[in-house]
């Protein structure tokens, strides 16, 4: 690596004014020295080497090694001190004394001021004593004529020296007064002409003021205005200005036009291109000539003395230029008067920056309204989506957080509360879609929405939206209706995310703009290809006049409904263009202060065939909703599995679930773990996460590969657009198990990729809150039924969990349970309809008959038996 220099720090001027002055005094000093003292013997030999180093080194040394003012000061103070020494080696003689003192504290109170005068005499005082302890404190009162001229000569010599230097500060303070002036009479005459030139409004007026201020202070003729065309290639005459050039001669330059490429050595290219000022005092034909073609016309129209050419920037970027010509008297100009007209042509620039601007904008009219047009659509699509992101995000999050909340209102009854849970996991699940949607950035900004045209289950979907209003509208006291007219598909084929976005959002703004009354929700099939459902209010309603622009991007009924009622007013336009795309159409029926309705069509699509034709029909079906929850068959299989997940929640929450099916598990941190596991270890499956520390899941699957592994790899992520799945199955995965966990499609993949075990899982609740029972109990199942998988429940809501949760396959209840009698939660559990084999732990067997009334299927006497506990387990 080369090794740079340090830049040396600039001297002050002190320092560089002193030097001359220092190394004469220093003469002067050796000069007296050897004159008074040599060959006298009464000095010591140490004594001459530190005159010697002192006048002929240390001038040198201290030019050297200083910079600053304060420097120099301390560098006067030192040799005030040695010429006190001095004096003190040389017998304290007046004359010479008068001499030092005086000039030396004359340059040091001129530097230092009187601070300084103060101790540099008490170093004078230390100095003298000093020299006057190296010769025995003498007195000389008379010197030999030799050191007396030499100190005379000395001392005139540098007042002289005093006395051009202040010549010298006199001048340059003359000089930096007059630069100031000068300076002030420059920015004077650019603020003149910066309110000349900003106050026009077109280019021919800017140059005109421009060329009027300069004449007044440069002998110019003409001004030339060169600026680039749009396509920044080529160069044009734009302006031709001055008395000097008549209409035809104009003309004909104006129709110039340089070419960057071919005109390359044309000086008006080159001064743009190389960002410099072309100045030519003097023009010859020979060396118009030399030079460019495009040159020699422009002499031809109208020959030139001199040019003095600059380049004109707008934020730092050459915009085009402007040459100064003279056709009859040469023009010269030195460097200051160039830079003064650079100065001027900063406010220039500025100046037809906003000219350009004005001329732009009434040139050009029809295509920037195009521009601005693009860019708000532009803007609206960006808009669009934030209001998309946000009704979709927000609207299941409101039912999911509603629900949630009632859940832990100890009130409810068992049906409420699978009721609850039903739609928490229903509105996750549309929430999960809608995120995978918003996530595909590209189809945003492309404006492109694709449908998924699947079944449709019209109860489950009404069910939803039914429910989520009941929640809303009981927060405002509101009434709810359904109406449904007879008789009504029961599939329809299109896209169900769709489809509730749209009529969540049009229910959440019934409910948003109605303060009492009620809200009413109308099914029908009014043709055979559409289907049709009315969202209707008693709200504040709207005016004919409203209704026209209320499907219009960012619109609302005035200004004061959007500060009662917040929104972007994008909600609709959105729904709008939904319907349109699921084959349909949104219109609005309303009135002012009375209330409104949005009338919903949509293409039924492919229909399997089944209708709904009486209230009764679709009560059933609506019950069947509310108590359907997904049962996940486990599935029984034998194998053993590697985990490959850095965060301990979801390592958990997979590792349960797959040890659910009887298999092994294995679990790491990272990729890089995993890679050492699968080199030490046999698996028969592999699951890795995308996004892990120190290795990533693709890496980690590179190497098991380079290892000569082929065990089968699941990608385990909440990376899912499109493109990142396609690339999991490019690089071997043989399936994605997306984040949050699908269990049915965890399960479904499990069982393609692993052999069934003969042994089947068996799901063991046991409901005891006695954890001593509850463990020896645990033990016992588990000595006698291996590979089972025991849940504890220890109180009425764990139990009701569980089992609404999980597919269980025999229930072991302890009857003296401190929370809730055991028969009593038989009892509740058959009248919900749970089937599940329930065997009550007793301690007394005398009440059978009330043991099987509350629908026990069995009991067991404790201490238990192990016969008869492996009598049940085996019966199941």
């Amino acid at each position: 690596m080369p090794i740079i220099a340090k830049k040396r720090p600039k001297k002050a001027q002190d320092i560089r004014d002193n030097y001359p002055l220092r190394t004469g005094v220093m003469t002067v000093v050796l000069l007296i020295n050897l004159s008074v003292l040599w060959g006298e013997g009464i000095v010591p030999a140490w004594y001459w080497v530190l005159v010697f180093a002192h006048t002929l080194l240390m001038p040198h040394i201290i030019y050297y090694v200083s910079s600053q003012r304060d420097h120099e000061s301390y560098s006067l103070t030192f040799d005030v001190t040695m010429y006190a020494f001095y004096l003190g080696a040389w017998g304290y003689n007046p004359f010479l004394a008068a001499v030092f003192i005086a000039t030396s504290n004359l340059t040091l109170i001129s530097l230092g001021g009187w601070y300084r005068l103060l101790i540099s005499l008490v170093m004078q005082l230390i100095g003298g004593l000093a020299g006057g302890l190296v010769t025995g404190f003498y007195f000389r009162p008379h010197l030999d004529i030799t050191p007396m001229l030499i100190a005379t000569v000395g001392f005139f010599i540098f007042m002289i020296g005093i006395g051009w230097l202040m010549h010298h500060i006199h001048q340059r303070l003359h000089t930096t007064r007059r630069d100031l002036k000068a300076r002030h009479s420059q920015l004077a005459d650019i603020n003149t002409l910066a309110m000349a030139v900003n106050s026009q409004l077109t280019i021919d007026s800017i140059m005109e003021q421009l060329l009027n201020t300069l004449e007044k202070i440069y002998p110019f003729e003409a001004v030339y205005f060169l600026s680039y065309h749009d396509d920044t290639h080529r160069l044009a005459l734009s302006g031709v200005y001055g008395e000097a050039i008549s209409y035809e001669e104009r003309t004909a330059f104006e129709a110039l036009d340089f070419d960057l490429t071919d005109d390359a050595n044309s000086v008006f290219i080159m001064g743009l291109v190389q960002r410099r000022i072309i100045n030519l005092s003097h023009v010859e034909p020979a060396m118009v000539n030399a030079g460019a073609a495009i040159d020699k016309q422009l002499y031809e129209i109208k020959p030139c003395v001199s040019i003095i050419y600059f380049p004109i920037y707008i934020d730092d970027e050459v915009v085009g230029g402007l040459a100064f010509i003279n056709h009859k008297d040469p023009c010269v100009l030195k460097k200051p008067d160039l830079q003064r007209i650079s100065d001027y042509l900063i406010q220039v620039g500025t100046a037809i920056k906003n000219a350009n601007l004005i001329r732009q904008l009434k040139k050009t009219r029809e295509d920037a309204l195009a521009a601005q047009k693009k860019a708000e659509e532009s803007e609206e699509a960006k808009s669009r989506f934030l209001a998309n992101m946000s009704h979709e995000i927000r609207t299941p999050m409101t039912a999911i957080l509603g629900y949630s909340e009632a859940l832990q209102d100890p009130s409810i009854t068992e049906p409420e509360r699978k009721e609850f849970i039903g739609i928490i996991m229903n509105s996750g699940k549309h929430l999960l879609s809608m995120i995978n949607n918003i996530l595909d950035i590209s189809k945003i900004e492309a404006s492109k929405v694709y449908l998924e045209k699947i079944t449709i289950d019209v109860v489950h979907v009404m069910s939803d939206i039914e429910r989520y209003i009941k929640l809303q509208a009981d927060e405002k006291k509101l009434d709810y209706n359904l109406v449904i007219h007879y008789p009504v598909p029961k599939y329809i084929t299109n896209d169900p995310t769709r489809l509730k976005q749209v009529l969540l959002n049009l229910c959440n703004n019934a409910i948003k703009f109605t303060d009492e009354g009620c809200i009413t929700l109308t099914l029908s099939w009014p043709q055979s290809h559409l289907i049709e459902i009315k969202v209707q209010d008693t709200g504040i309603g709207m005016t004919e006049q409203e209704c026209e622009h209320i499907f219009e991007a960012f619109t609302q009924a005035d200004t004061s409904t959007t500060r009662l009622y917040g929104g972007t007013g994008l909600g609709l336009t959105i729904s709008k263009s939904l319907a349109l795309l699921m084959g349909g159409d949104l219109k609005v029926e309303s009135e002012k202060n009375k209330g409104s309705q949005f009338v919903l069509t949509l293409d039924t699509g492919q229909r399997v065939g089944e209708y709904i034709d009486n209230s009764q029909a679709w009560e059933k079906l609506q019950k069947s909703q509310y108590h359907k929850h997904k049962k996940y068959k486990v599935p029984a299989l034998k194998g053993r599995v590697l985990i490959a997940e850095d965060n301990p929640v979801n390592q958990q929450i997979i590792k349960r679930l797959v040890q659910l099916t009887g298999l092994a598990v294995d679990l790491v941190e990272n990729g890089l773990e995993a890679v050492s596991a699968v080199s030490d270890n046999l698996y028969d499956l592999i699951f890795l996460d995308m996004q892990m520390p120190i290795m990533g899941g693709e890496d980690a699957a590179l190497k098991i590969k380079a290892l000569g592994v082929d065990t089968p790899m699941i990608a385990f992520t909440a990376n899912v657009m499109t493109h990142q799945i396609q690339s999991y199955f490019d690089n071997g995965f043989i399936g994605v198990i997306e984040k949050p966990i699908d269990r049915e499609k965890l399960y479904q993949l499990l069982e393609q990729s692993l052999p069934t075990s003969k042994v089947q899982v068996m799901n063991i609740l046991i409901v005891s809150d006695h954890a001593v029972h509850a463990a020896r109990l645990n033990r016992q199942i588990k000595n006698i039924q291996h590979g089972c998988n025991i849940m504890l429940a220890e109180s009425k809501q764990e139990t009701l969990n569980v089992i609404a949760s999980t597919s269980v396959d025999l229930i072991f209840m302890d009857i003296q349970h401190a929370a809730i009698d055991g028969v009593e939660l038989t009892q509740l559990l058959r009248k919900e309809s749970c089937l599940v084999p329930i065997y009550l732990l007793v301690s007394h067997v005398d009440h059978e008959s009330r043991y099987i009334a509350a629908g026990a299927t069995g009991y067991l006497a404790r201490p238990l038996n192990k016969h008869d506990l492996i009598k049940v387990l085996e019966a199941y």
